[in-house]
């Protein structure tokens, strides 16, 4: 029962009409930033649903390109090409740092 809830609750906001959606694609890496982003803004604007998933940069990206994603975000700058088909579609490269990635290696004794 508590799962056809939950298929209710999400056919029922898929359905809406109202325009109001994000689609947000991923770095694998940077999806568990994107989803604490995204329900913060929810908290802000219920109005608006946002619909966050990783996949990888170059899938972000190939999907804002494509027009299937509103934000794509990745970990990596982008490539010249990919500026330039930006450019060619009208979209616009926003670059800002989000976060900043450290990494810890303990060494084996």
């Amino acid at each position: 029962m508590k799962y056809l809830m939950w298929l209710f609750v999400i056919i029922l906001a898929s359905c809406s009409n109202s325009g109001k959606s994000i689609k947000i694609k991923s770095s694998d890496t940077e999806v568990n930033m994107a989803l604490s982003l995204a329900g913060n803004f929810y908290k802000v604007n219920q109005d608006f649903l946002a619909a966050v998933s990783g996949g990888g940069s170059g899938l972000g990206i190939a999907s804002l390109l494509n027009g299937q994603t509103d934000i794509a975000n990745s970990l990596r700058t982008l490539d010249i090409e990919e500026r330039s088909l930006l450019k060619v579609r009208g979209l616009s490269d926003t670059n800002g740092q989000l976060a900043v990635l450290t990494l810890s290696i303990q060494p084996s004794t």
